[in-house]
């Protein structure tokens, strides 16, 4: 599907305007233009590192991304104990 064909059909379906921007440079430059004291949540993702989109929304928003906020999952984890019991015990049903 073309996309200014896709784009006529969801403006005229009052879902959204999409806009295509020509280079990654003019997208980020207006994101950054249409988001202003927002809260945004960025998912993983390289072309998002590449286009330098975090640091671009950061000034004038919050923005949680995994790979740069400070959170639970971004907590080294401590390594996990070793056991001493082995791993099964002869004639003992699982469950039981």
């Amino acid at each position: 599907m073309r996309f200014d064909s896709l784009q006529e059909t969801l403006t005229r379906a009052g879902v959204f305007r999409p806009h295509l921007p020509p280079t990654g440079q003019a997208a980020k430059d207006w994101l950054a233009a249409q988001w202003s004291g927002k809260t945004i949540g960025l998912g993983g993702s390289m072309t998002l590192e590449d286009l330098g989109l975090y640091e671009a929304l950061s000034q004038g928003n919050t923005v949680y991304w995994h790979w740069r906020t400070p959170g639970a999952a971004t907590w080294p984890r401590p390594p996990r104990p070793r056991s001493t019991a082995p791993a099964s015990t002869p004639g003992r049903r699982r469950g039981s």
